[in-house]
């Protein structure tokens, strides 16, 4: 049986094929007739055979009992690699192909969003051009009324002064008489007002308002006095029905201070007719025992509970407290000091302050002999013998802008007293001397009277509109207050010399006993000196790490505190400017309208025709 053996090459891999065919001629042979392998490729001749195809060597019938054989054939293990290799770029593939869908996905809804928003703007953009188109409208329907108006009053005018020039002439009615014209009204009105601005200026003194510091109610400046004994005897507050502001939030402290009224005494009077000061605390802070709190204290109470404070915290800015002569400031002063200390978030749940606050006259005395006895001496400060500024560091930083708000603040409040203590009379007076030296009533004569009277009333403030020593007092408390936060930086500091110093001395003792100073004779001084140096150490040590563990948290409080301080007060500072101005305004405007009278010709400072010259 012939064979004829047909090679055929895979896409997929190199195998060749032999497939056996009957042939139709015998092929020939140098072998005797045997039949020999014919080596083709299907469209190829011998000589297009490529030169990779190679057969096994030592080929025999034999090993062709299968009918086929291989060359370069990868084994199974590489196969079912390049199946699994294909696999996973596969899979790659279809992970990039998932990822770009999902990034298809997000861009079309990106666009869909932007478009969204895109037409949404261009409805807001036909909406403002309505809009401005008919404010364009309205606009120009005012422009035309104002035209209108503008054309009355010219016409009004023109009418004034044709009925000006026929004052006291003669006219014809529709008769052809001849008819005098009754001016005489209108001389009387004009002296009428001349009259009234002489007498009383347009704003009357009696008629401003002013805020008590102490009730916020708004009274007459003639109601000062009444209301002043009133008020400070805590019965504005009663006749007003409202006491302290109940508190509306959790763990908050509200205190009221009034100078208390006993039998005997005038409240008002004098600085040393009233001495005790009645505190009105409501609270809902669970760790007193009533929401409500009624006690009397005096001006030493005070100042013994503010010092207690200090000792028991130094760690703390305790809110400043200074008694002066006047009832007034002192009540003021007090309320101030008791508000800050309410609000602080350590100090207003403080045992002391609790105390304070219930505690009854002989229960306060029983505690003030139990602290004396318990309080701990201050520590003895010291500076190490090398003090090195760190100029990079926080506490340095903070010392040098509280020193520098604590210069600011002394100048404002300088300016604010010299301000309000300064009086000028030097335009008032020119006005006044030119009133006085006219010999006659004359239009000059009365004018510059009345401008005298009020230029007089406008240049010294103590008379009129406005006092700022109350301004003047609230800064000056704000400026307390950061000398207490600068008084707390200095605190910190002495601990961190004191520390340093303690530890210098250590370190003095360790090097005697490394270099052999410490003899027979002088080692139990020494030793003792090195452990009382090592407990002054420990204890500045943890004196410092007290003064330091809230000190960051402190000081936020504080500058936010006297952020909040100042912001009212500026704030008070500009509504009464307002007021001001606004009463500056209507005197000028009344000023205006006196400038404006006509001018008597009858009334001269030169008249010849004067009998008496």
């Amino acid at each position: 049986m012939w064979f004829k053996n047909v090679l055929h090459r895979t896409k997929s891999m190199d195998v060749i094929i032999i497939q056996q065919q009957t042939p139709e001629k015998p092929p020939i042979s140098g072998n005797g007739g045997e039949p020999g392998p014919i080596l083709r490729r299907e469209g190829l001749s011998r000589k297009e055979r490529p030169k990779s195809l190679s057969i096994r060597p030592n080929y025999s019938p034999a090993d062709n009992s299968r009918g086929f054989f291989r060359t370069n054939t990868p084994s199974p293990t590489e196969y079912r690699f390049n199946i699994g290799k294909a696999k996973q770029e596969n899979n790659v593939m279809m992970l990039k192909l998932a990822k770009a869908e999902q990034q298809l996905h997000e861009a079309l809804e990106k666009n869909k969003v932007l478009q969204d928003k895109l037409s949404e703007r261009g409805n807001q953009l036909e909406d403002v051009k309505r809009q401005v188109k008919m404010l364009t409208a309205k606009l120009e329907r005012e422009i035309q009324s104002s035209g209108d108006l503008y054309n009355k009053v010219k016409e009004l005018e023109k009418s004034i002064q044709n009925h000006s020039q026929l004052n006291g002439s003669l006219v014809t009615d529709n008769n052809d008489n001849e008819v005098s014209l009754d001016t005489s009204f209108l001389n009387e009105s004009i002296e009428q007002l001349e009259d009234h601005l002489r007498r009383r200026s347009i704003t009357p003194i009696g008629d401003l308002m002013l805020s008590c510091t102490l009730c916020n109610a708004r009274i007459r400046i003639d109601e000062l006095e009444s209301h002043s004994v009133k008020c400070s005897s805590g019965n504005a507050k009663k006749a007003n029905g409202s006491g302290p502001k109940s508190p509306t939030q959790p763990g908050m402290l509200v205190a009221t201070v009034t100078c208390a009224q006993r039998k005997g005494s005038i409240v008002g009077g004098g600085p040393e007719e009233c001495n005790s000061f009645k505190v009105i605390c409501k609270t809902t802070i669970p760790e007193y025992k009533q929401t409500l709190l009624v006690s009397e204290r005096t001006k030493e109470d005070f100042l013994w509970f503010r010092k207690t404070l200090e000792v028991l915290h130094p760690e703390r800015i305790i809110p400043p407290l200074k008694f002066q002569d006047d009832l007034a400031a002192n009540l003021r002063e007090i309320q101030r000091f008791l508000s800050r200390t309410c609000v602080h978030k350590v100090l207003k749940s403080d045992s002391l302050v609790r105390k304070f606050f219930e505690a009854t006259n002989k229960e306060l005395d029983e505690l003030r002999r139990n602290l004396e006895a318990k309080l701990p001496s201050p520590m003895k400060h010291h500076k190490p013998a090398v003090e090195v500024e760190d100029q990079d560091g926080v506490l340095y930083k903070t010392q040098k802008y509280v020193s520098q708000l604590l210069m600011n603040l002394e100048s404002l409040v300088e300016h604010f007293r010299s301000s309000n203590n300064k009086t000028g009379d030097g335009l008032s007076q020119c006005f006044k001397m030119l009133s006085e030296g006219e010999p006659a009533d004359t239009y000059l004569k009365s004018i510059t009277s009345s401008l005298s009277s009020i230029i007089r009333d406008l240049e010294n403030k103590n008379s009129v509109i406005y006092d700022e020593s109350v301004l003047a007092e609230d800064l000056e408390s704000i400026l307390d207050m950061v000398q207490s936060a600068d008084e707390l930086l200095c605190r910190v500091e002495n601990c961190v010399n004191t520390f340093l110093y303690w530890e210098e001395e250590i370190r003095v003792f360790e090097e005697m006993k490394t270099e052999g100073l410490v003899t027979s004779s002088n080692g139990k001084d020494i030793t003792h000196l090195w452990a009382e140096a090592s407990s002054n150490c420990r204890t500045a040590k943890d004196e410092l790490e007290r003064m330091c563990r809230h000190l960051s948290e402190e000081l936020k409080e504080f500058d936010y505190r006297k952020e909040q301080e100042l912001k009212q007060v500026f704030i008070e500072y500009a509504e009464s400017r307002f007021d001001v101005f606004e009463k500056m305004q209507s005197k000028w405007f009344g000023v205006k309208l006196m400038l404006d009278t006509d001018i008597v010709p009858s009334l001269r400072a030169i008249d010849f025709n004067d009998p008496n010259s």
